[in-house]
């Protein structure tokens, strides 16, 4: 599930349509949905790139602190073998903003 921010409820709510649409459709329900889902989705894109044209500068925080971003964690999980992490710096212990070890790339 993806986890929406503030700025994008209406993308939001336009995302929520279009999945109990393929619902509907799957199940039978719904008759000839294609286009209408089509339709949504579009204006879904049109939304997002809306929302991101004029954030302000918290919402450009709240997307670089998104939680579904990337860590360096991950990257290093993608990219590297035998990852032994280094821990602490010898005065006040482990930081976690900071990531440091060796590995294979």
């Amino acid at each position: 599930m993806y986890n929406y921010l503030d700025f994008e409820k209406p993308v939001q709510d336009l995302e929520g349509k279009i999945l109990e649409l393929k619902k509907l459709a799957e199940n039978g329900e719904a008759v000839d949905v294609g286009d209408e889902i089509a339709r949504l989705e579009k204006r879904s894109r049109d939304a997002l790139r809306d929302a991101y044209k004029a954030l302000t500068p918290w919402q450009k925080v709240q997307v670089a602190r998104h939680p579904d971003r990337p860590h360096c964690i991950d990257y290093i999980k993608g990219l590297l073998t035998d990852f032994t992490p280094l821990a602490g710096d010898r005065n006040f212990g482990e930081d976690q903003a900071i990531v440091g070890g060796f590995a294979r790339f």
